[in-house]
């Protein structure tokens, strides 16, 4: 099994314990997933300025943007065939 099933399943898991416990012990009622939705809130926010965007952009291009400053690696509009 790789690491992605893995940690999905995990984290399945987690959400579907959370929730039951947040059912039972804490009395949330309808109000229980208003702590996921504060969570989805944040992380789409996180995603939308922390994540650069990668379509339409080659392999060099994104590995040249992940690299330290020093080593960047520089791109030209004009792709080398040879």
């Amino acid at each position: 099994m790789s690491v992605a099933p893995a940690s999905q399943s995990c984290c399945n898991l987690y959400v579907g314990t959370l929730v039951l416990s947040l059912l039972l012990q804490l009395a949330c009622g309808t109000y229980t997933f208003v702590i996921f939705l504060i969570l989805m809130i944040f992380f789409t926010i996180f995603v939308y300025i922390c994540v650069p965007e990668t379509k339409g952009k080659t392999i060099e291009e994104i590995a040249g943007r992940f690299a330290p400053a020093g080593d960047r690696i520089e791109v030209s509009a004009v792709a080398c065939l040879g």
